[in-house]
């Protein structure tokens, strides 16, 4: 497995082990083995996890038999055998679904029809499975459906747009659940708690330009070489020491009473951060932080995800005269404990560091 993969099954394993979001994204290159690194999760649950079922969720009919096909084909790493050998994986049909089925693949369409009562036809419908209502759907109860009948929902292309209006059906089942996307976009962040576990790089590992014979780190510095040398420039092999980083900003902000403005993306990408940052924190470090900022950094995390979480600005923008303004002022409020507190920022930048220095270091072997 490559590492990006390896990497985003840690960090579901880990949002589940800990309990504080019911949902993780995961961010990967297409191509880079999406739905590889899906079917070993759900292997990995079904066997080690106390997993009963699991809910596959993808985009197009079309495409439900391709990731059928991914299952069938995959090799337990354990004793070699195929997914399907020790599973069954099925397709939501007409029939409706199998008491043995372990894992169920279909598109969100054709689990809102199931829950609703009507017939879910076995060929592909595209006046079903490209159907997208004006309105989000909602979901009652239904007995052949329990929200406990699925213990993980995995969401293939979690950035579309439809997910808006079908996410009653993701918030029926009493799962956890796992968005995969290579471009998650504000309301995907906000969707999935700001909980991204897993950031791969933007093209697979193959597919990366380079020099022959260059370590890929050397390209970009050749490039800049042999462009200082075109413009009559000698080349600067070590760099300068960086300049002490200015928040000119910030202070002129402060020192005229109001608070610095981040846009919605902006303060989403904050939210990300921190929200990954938080559990590298020691107690000591997390102690600190909570002090200098007034408040646990777990409750400013929690404010900025609400900030850009489309259901929270809905709210918001309710009975507002201006809806642009009413959400910024709430990305604002939420933003204020950082832009009003320099040695905040200061102390967060330096946690920042030393939380990528930890990551960076090779995991133990399991």
């Amino acid at each position: 497995m490559r590492p990006a993969q390896i990497t985003a099954i840690g960090g579901i394993e880990n949002s589940l082990a800990e309990q504080r979001f019911d949902r993780s994204l995961v961010q990967m290159a297409t191509g880079a083995g999406k739905t590889y690194t899906a079917v070993t999760t759900a292997y990995r649950l079904l066997k080690h996890g106390g997993f009963n079922r699991v809910l596959f969720l993808v985009d197009r009919n079309n495409l439900a038999d391709q990731t059928l096909a991914e299952f069938q084909n995959y090799r337990t790493p354990d004793d070699g055998r195929r997914f399907t050998e020790i599973y069954n994986v099925d397709k939501l049909t007409g029939a409706g679904m199998l008491g043995s089925s372990k894992v169920v693949i279909s598109t969100i369409q054709r689990v809102h029809r199931a829950l609703s009562g009507d017939q879910v036809a076995d060929a592909d419908d595209p006046n079903l499975d490209d159907f997208v209502p004006d309105a989000p759907v909602s979901v009652v109860y239904n007995k052949d459906f329990p929200p406990e009948t699925f213990d993980l929902v995995i969401v293939d292309e979690a950035h579309r747009s439809i997910y808006w209006v079908w996410r009653g059906v993701l918030e029926y089942f009493d799962a956890h659940v796992v968005g995969l996307t290579a471009t998650p976009g504000k309301q995907t962040f906000g969707f999935f708690r700001q909980n991204l576990v897993s950031e791969g790089p933007r093209r697979p590992h193959h597919q990366r330009r380079r020099l022959p014979g260059r370590h890929p780190r050397r390209h970009v510095q050749a490039a800049v070489r042999d462009r200082r040398r075109r413009r009559g420039h000698r080349a600067r092999l070590r760099r300068p020491a960086p300049e002490p980083r200015q928040d000119h900003l910030a202070e002129e902000a402060a020192r005229q009473g109001r608070v610095l403005s981040l846009t919605e993306d902006e303060t989403a990408t904050l939210a990300s951060r921190l929200s990954a940052l938080e559990p590298q924190l020691t107690v000591a470090e997390r102690a600190g932080l909570d002090q200098v900022a007034g408040m646990t950094m777990r409750h400013l995390v929690r404010d900025l995800v609400d900030a850009v979480d489309p259901d929270t600005q809905a709210a918001a923008v309710a009975d507002a005269m201006n809806p642009e303004t009413a959400i910024q002022e709430l990305l604002d409020a939420a933003v204020k404990p950082l832009a009003a507190n320099p040695e905040l920022r200061q102390r967060v930048e330096r946690s920042s560091a030393i939380g990528c220095c930890r990551r960076s270091q090779p995991a133990a072997a399991s």
